[in-house]
């Protein structure tokens, strides 16, 4: 696979860019208001912490979606053997080198799965040792190996999970300091309506990151 071909495949798998687009998408549809004067405009357009919350939503639903797409796609490919048959036995290593050929002629969205991936690394400590005997611990190693990568991969997601409510507690306080500054006893009535347009904030943003967690 090429260096242009490796970026497109890296930018159409990226959920940051998915979740940013999407958010265009809909953003777009709410300041257009195709999807008319609904609580969607209060809760998710009437800050700038609304706006954050929203599309840290959005990118980390895109990263579910682009993972359970992925793992749907190789779990197709497991009804099939990337390997395929021997003509006829021989020793470890040279068959090993045939197996190896065999996946390098895959497709490169099949070679990126976890299966393969674990049989490429076990064939080629195969080759490495020029013998199949420890292969049993090899692939210990390589099961602890992949379960480490598939937590790994779930970072972006746990991040955004983490931040959305920190986002509502930042507009529970940016919502508490606007009530505070409001309070005006030269003009009590002027003053109400900033007190109640923060308190209005505070809860506003709250919600929706309770909502969206």
């Amino acid at each position: 696979m090429g260096k242009s071909q490796r970026l497109v495949d890296a930018v159409s798998r990226s959920p940051i860019l998915w979740g940013l687009a999407v958010s265009a998408g809909f953003y777009a549809l709410i300041h257009a208001e195709l999807l008319g004067k609904t609580f969607l405009q209060r809760y998710c357009a009437g800050h700038p912490v609304a706006y954050i919350e929203t599309v840290m939503f959005f990118i980390g639903l895109a990263s579910l979606i682009l993972k359970g797409l992925d793992l749907a796609a190789q779990s197709a490919t497991l009804e099939r053997s990337p390997l395929g048959t021997l003509a006829k036995p021989t020793a470890a290593p040279d068959t090993a080198r045939t197996l190896l050929e065999r996946i390098d002629r895959l497709g490169a969205g099949r070679q990126r799965g976890y299966y393969v991936g674990r049989v490429r690394e076990a064939l080629e400590h195969v080759v490495a040792r020029g013998s199949a005997d420890s292969l049993d611990d090899e692939l210990k190693y390589l099961a602890d190996v992949v379960v480490g990568r598939v937590h790994a991969s779930y970072s972006l997601f746990r991040v955004v999970l983490w931040a959305i409510p920190i986002l509502g507690f930042l507009g529970t306080e940016i919502g508490i300091t606007t009530a505070l500054n409001g309070v005006d006893l030269q003009a009590p009535d002027q003053s109400m309506v900033h007190v109640l347009t923060g308190l209005g904030l505070k809860f506003d943003t709250t919600a929706l990151a309770l909502t969206l967690s």
